[in-house]
């Protein structure tokens, strides 16, 4: 009798259900939207009645809704140099990191900056590279 040993690795585990599919409704939400259907005006015309009224809770809810709170506020940082090539990105990234070091700005805040330097960098990068791309072939169609 010969010894066989066991897999190295074990076999793969069979994927995953992807899950519900898109564009399906919860079942609590259905039933919502079935218990308040045709309630929702006279449900607003009260809540906007106590927000007259003086009623706190009911102005911040309108509010809310009508003008929910921004997210990601915009931020400041003092000193910043003015982007106008790529060849200033360095030097706003180093003001950048000055600034989370010096407290002035979060490192999330400081992220989503870069973030957005990066996303400059990469679109001249592309415009870049295209135009190199397309002299190159007018270069070549010229000579043919």
């Amino acid at each position: 009798m010969t010894y066989i040993p066991p897999p190295a690795h074990p076999p793969p585990r069979p994927r995953q259900p992807p899950g519900r599919p898109k564009g399906s409704r919860n079942k609590r939400t259905l039933l919502v939207e079935q218990l308040l259907e045709g309630e929702i005006e006279g449900m607003a015309a009260v809540l906007v009645k106590l927000a007259r009224s003086g009623d706190v809770r009911a102005i911040v809810e309108i509010l809310n809704r009508v003008a929910p709170p921004r997210r990601g506020a915009p931020i400041t940082i003092a000193g910043f140099p003015r982007i106008e090539s790529v060849s200033d990105v360095p030097n706003a990234m180093a003001k950048l990191a000055e600034s989370v070091a010096a407290g002035e700005v979060s490192p999330d805040e400081a992220a989503s900056v870069a973030s957005v330097l990066r996303e400059y960098v990469a679109s001249v990068e592309t415009v870049t590279l295209a135009e190199r791309v397309s002299n190159l072939e007018n270069r070549y169609a010229e000579t043919d």
